[in-house]
């Protein structure tokens, strides 16, 4: 405003004294008024521009990224963070991964960079301290040297891990270790070995545990005995036991026991199938075995006569859990079930139903994965909708198993030969919850 008033004061000043008698002294007047207001002919400078700070955020699959860790569910102790650390990816002078191919089947992550691994016959016990990329076989000299059958391997936790293997004459031997392997403490079974499971409660110094002994089968049928300890595998009690040819208890003979999954207070849960139209096979004891009760889930009907076979429960919390059942129907036909139970599983109700998948990881309430040696699918919701992922499925690869350690950080294990070497296993990992996969440089430790 101030430079539009001088500008036109000096053009009336020039008007106002063409015919003035005074014109030289306002000439000179005029002349300074003119020094003056000479910014009437000066551009204002361009605004400038602060320049856009390069980015310091590393892309995806960088060879030095660490991927920051999804939040364990507010079950989860804070401190309990998976992270894991991706291979190098192609550069302009192209990096080839070497990766040793692995007899481990199985997985299991622990927090913050530990993994667990086992083989097919769980008679070998692996362990790893970098995610999974480095490994070394920690199975007790005795096993890798002794003539057993095949075994039963619980991990809990980093460090503490037992492996109970079978001996011809129907005995078993106990390992347990608590230092990640270095030493196993070992306790001969006077029973046949089985499924095993071990929980312990948060404060306690001894583990709870249940071996589900298998007697053998005949006619249709599978004779088990249940025994619980209470101090971490050192002693055992029998609740519960069949004698082939003995009446019926309150968990029949007949039937495989496939499965078997514990609380770690009084619950269990025995699953299987027997060759019964529309029979679903889920009992569930609240009394360590002594007791059982059949369950049942009302799924949406698939065809008229169906036959049911069903896997262990899935828990992601004390209240809530996940029950597969593979439906057979018509001449070859086969579905996949779950059901769901949002009180301990006193009962459970029908959620979705997929084409066949006989794998499955449950992280937590919303977050889930299914599939088969080629599919590969994933829940955000609970398992009402489901997302297809097999796209990321390594070319050419079969999957054994997967398992995440986050909602984002996940360990898949494929088999190149489609099962014809099930020893030579390759191990990839993703940083976002399955939707691609990067292969790791695995080795074995000698």
């Amino acid at each position: 405003m101030i430079r539009w008033i001088g500008c036109n004061m000096r053009r009336n000043i020039q008007n106002n004294l063409i015919n003035s008698r005074q014109a030289r002294l306002v000439a000179v007047l005029l002349l300074a008024l003119t020094v003056l207001l000479s910014a009437c002919d000066v551009q204002n400078p361009p605004r400038q521009s602060t320049p856009t700070p390069s980015s310091t955020v590393k892309a995806v699959l960088n060879e030095a990224y660490t991927p920051e860790p999804s939040p364990l569910p507010a079950t989860a102790t804070p401190t309990a963070t998976f992270t894991a650390t991706l291979p190098p990816t192609a550069t302009p002078t192209a990096k080839t991964i070497t990766s040793q191919a692995l007899p481990i089947t199985h997985v299991q992550l622990e927090p913050p960079h530990y993994a667990w691994g086992r083989d097919l016959q769980q008679r070998r016990v692996f362990r790893s301290s970098d995610s999974g990329t480095t490994w070394k076989e920690v199975t007790p000299a005795e096993v890798s040297g002794g003539d057993y059958y095949s075994g039963s391997i619980v991990f809990l936790g980093a460090n503490e891990a037992w492996l109970l293997v079978s001996k011809p004459d129907q005995t078993s031997a106990l390992f347990h270790t608590s230092n990640a392997g270095a030493l196993w403490d070992r306790s001969d079974l006077p029973f046949a070995g089985g499924q095993m499971s071990f929980i312990r409660s948060e404060g306690s110094a001894e583990a709870n545990g249940i071996i589900l002994a298998d007697l053998g089968v005949g006619a249709g049928s599978q004779w088990v005995a249940v025994y619980a300890s209470s101090d971490s595998g050192k002693t055992w009690t029998q609740t519960i036991t069949h004698t082939p040819g003995e009446a019926d208890s309150s968990l029949p003979a007949g039937g495989i026991k496939s499965s078997m999954t514990y609380d770690g207070a009084n619950d269990l849960w025995i699953t299987g199938s027997m060759p019964i139209d529309n029979f679903l096979y889920l009992y569930h004891s609240t009394d360590l075995g002594k007791t059982w009760s059949a369950q049942t889930c009302e799924i949406q009907p698939i065809a008229e006569t169906v036959m049911y076979e069903t896997y262990k429960p899935f828990w992601v919390s004390p209240e809530q859990g996940f029950l597969p059942i593979r439906v057979f129907y018509g001449s070859s036909e086969m579905k996949t079930v779950y059901c769901h139970t949002l009180n301990h599983g006193v009962s459970w109700e029908f959620l979705s139903i997929l084409e066949e998948v006989n794998i499955q990881y449950f992280f937590d309430s919303t977050h889930g994965w299914v599939g088969s040696s080629s599919r590969l699918l994933r829940t955000i919701d609970g398992g009402h909708t489901w997302e297809d992922l097999s796209a990321a499925i390594p070319v050419g690869e079969s999957i054994v198993s997967f398992t995440f350690g986050t909602v984002e950080i996940g360990v898949l294990i494929t088999n190149p030969s489609n099962f014809e070497n099930i020893e030579e296993n390759k191990l990839y990992l993703s940083i976002n919850g399955g939707s691609s996969w990067s292969l790791l440089p695995t080795s074995l430790l000698p």
